[in-house]
């Protein structure tokens, strides 16, 4: 659904906070047996705030280096779509659906 371009510039976007990405990546595998099952029963319930508060305690409890890393981060993915034009651009995917993806999606 991209073209070349888009994809080029959203690889280049995100190589940029691969850092951080691995940051993140690492608080989950090393997360213990108890965490796994919490972050599990939350999941399943679709308890959102549980999993956002579980998530913040976690990267709170990182250096503080790394933990400004993730803001930066974040801030920057936030302001990313933000600063899009991303309704327009989500319609323009829709269209682009053939109906039996349509439908798929649906």
């Amino acid at each position: 659904m991209c073209t070349d371009e888009e994809i080029t510039a959203m690889t280049e976007f995100l190589n940029e906070e691969i850092a951080s990405i691995e940051i993140i990546q690492l608080v989950a595998l090393n997360m213990t047996k108890d965490e796994q099952n919490f972050v599990n029963q939350m999941e399943n319930i679709n308890n959102l705030a549980s999993l956002r508060d579980f998530y913040l305690n976690k990267y709170n409890s990182l250096p503080h280096d790394q933990y400004e890393m993730l803001r930066r981060s974040y801030n920057k993915i936030w302001n990313k779509f933000v600063n899009s034009n991303l309704k327009e651009n989500i319609a323009h995917f829709l269209n682009a659906l053939t109906p039996n993806e349509n439908n798929q999606l649906r």
